[in-house]
């Protein structure tokens, strides 16, 4: 009784020394990942103030947390910001992290993010800043991502969304957005279930406001 005992308790105490050792082991790599995948794929400046691995919040997965994080514009749209998001939270899957070829994304939940997309009068947008894949292509490893997509899960809390148009004449503006997305985005087939409430929406077409802080909810199943 005595040994099973002590086997456990050895057993207990190497999961709490990996739950509070192996964050600190892989931070730096996933960090240098996340700054990498941005340099080979975003005609933009991506920063953001700190990052931080737990297992804890998210055990048996790693939960990644970005703290601060923008998306800035460059040439046309030099000085805009993007997309602003105090607190961005990731669960990748542990093994992923193991194996370290691809990171492999469960979830995804923002806090009160803020997304501004522009439209310049000769249709140039501001969302259009992915590198082409000509660019991403020069070799096997650099063209090859570090992250992998099996969400499963995505949320935004109190989000802001603005769209201005200038080609259009049309402006829209989005704000307190709740936003759960939930289901498997790596099957062939599967079944989504979104929910979308936005509190005020204002959209103006031509110097014409059709819609002024009307409140709106989208269900889709």
């Amino acid at each position: 009784m005595k040994k099973v005992l002590r086997i456990s308790a050895i057993s207990l105490g190497l999961i709490i020394l990996a739950i509070v050792v192996l964050p600190f082991v892989f931070q730096g790599k996933i960090k240098d990942a996340v700054i990498r995948e941005a340099n080979k794929s975003l005609n933009a400046t991506l920063g953001f103030n700190s990052v931080k691995l737990s297992l804890i919040r998210s055990f048996p997965d790693f939960s990644l947390r970005l703290k601060g994080l923008t998306i800035a514009g460059i040439n046309e749209f030099e000085g805009d910001t993007l997309a602003a998001i105090p607190d961005l939270r990731l669960t990748i899957d542990l093994m992923s992290v193991f194996r370290g070829d691809s990171y492999k994304i469960k979830t995804v939940e923002m806090d009160h993010p803020v997304f501004r997309v522009s439209v310049l009068a000769d249709g140039m947008a501001s969302y259009d800043i992915m590198k082409p894949s000509a660019d991403t292509a020069a070799g096997p490893d650099e063209g090859e991502s570090s992250f992998r997509a099996s969400i499963r899960r995505f949320s935004i809390n109190d989000g802001t969304l603005v769209y201005d148009d200038a080609s259009l004449g049309f402006r829209a503006e989005a704000l307190h957005i709740s936003h759960q997305l939930s289901g498997d985005l790596t099957a062939d087939f599967t079944d989504l279930v979104t929910e979308t409430m936005i509190d005020e929406l204002t959209v103006a077409y031509e110097g014409i406001r059709y819609l002024s802080k009307v409140k709106a909810k989208l269900d889709s199943k």
